[in-house]
């Protein structure tokens, strides 16, 4: 159970932000480290994960825990754009092969945390570079690329 949890953190002008990646509410932080809040709930699409009975993965059935795996939905990015925005991506895993994973985003307005935009889909996975977010719209056999994408 422990190896499956990740925790996200994306850092903006005023605040420090950290989601867990299968819970929610996400937490907010001062630059000092002192809590100041939770905010955003869980998106539409968001499924829950079930944890495990102790000992149901013990037989090292593939299928099972890929079947476990693909149950729930996780969040796979946290960013702070242009310190106005605050990104979430979150995903639901299909398989092992990543490119089949459904990712979504919601975007939330700084520093009021209200949602702009959820369960936005989109093409492929994020991350964060200067002032945008980087969507990867294509990978091989299509030649890699990569979208600049900005909340209006």
């Amino acid at each position: 159970w422990n190896a499956t949890w990740a925790t996200r953190f994306a850092v903006g002008a005023d605040a420090v932000y950290a989601a867990d990646n299968m819970v929610y509410p996400l937490r907010r932080y001062s630059l000092d480290g002192e809590f100041r809040d939770t905010i955003a709930s869980a998106p539409a699409s968001w499924r829950q994960a079930r944890q495990p009975e102790p000992g149901e993965f013990a037989a090292q059935d593939p299928d099972a825990l890929e079947k476990w795996f693909s149950s729930f939905s996780v969040v796979d990015g946290l960013f702070v754009v242009r310190d106005t925005w605050l990104v979430v991506t979150h995903r639901d895993r299909v398989n092992s092969y990543s490119s089949d994973d459904v990712i979504r985003a919601d975007v939330y307005a700084l520093p009021e945390m209200t949602r702009q935009w959820t369960d936005v889909e989109l093409p492929g996975p994020a991350m964060k570079g200067g002032q945008c977010l980087w969507v990867q719209s294509s990978q091989p056999p299509r030649p890699w690329t990569f979208d600049c994408v900005l909340p209006r």
